[in-house]
């Protein structure tokens, strides 16, 4: 069986192609992840807060981000607020939201359907695989 996420409904960028139209293979990790939709509730929910997460990328190692959402362009929240709209894709289309990540002070993707753990709102939740 085929999960949303998983399989040839999902992809992924090919540096090779320059492209997004290579299907993301399903993790192959064995870790347990969170449901796409409960990260995707909490991070709007979360009214553009400072949170911690922890995601598999799409090569299979873990990583872990304090980031935000509700992110401006310019010093100081100057600007125009980011919205992925120019983007040559739709990032949920690839099961993907835009972050800032405050350790890198870089703008980031993170993959919303490999959330090992998220601490957001003063509450942490967890799948099995979370380390």
């Amino acid at each position: 069986m085929t999960m949303k996420g998983e399989g040839s409904d999902h992809r992924h960028y090919n540096p090779k192609t320059r492209s997004f139209e290579a299907p993301a293979p399903p993790s192959t990790s064995g870790r347990t992840f969170l449901p796409e939709q409960q990260v995707l509730g909490l991070l709007a929910n979360n009214g553009g807060k400072i949170f911690s997460i922890q995601f598999e990328k799409r090569d299979g190692t873990l990583r872990n981000m304090t980031a935000r959402t509700g992110v401006y362009r310019g010093p100081g929240g100057e600007g125009s607020r980011l919205t992925g709209e120019g983007m040559k894709y739709d990032p949920t289309d690839y099961q993907l939201r835009g972050v800032f990540d405050l350790e890198r002070d870089q703008y980031r993707m993170i993959g919303t359907d490999r959330v090992t753990r998220i601490t957001i709102g003063g509450r942490t939740y967890r799948s099995s695989s979370a380390q």
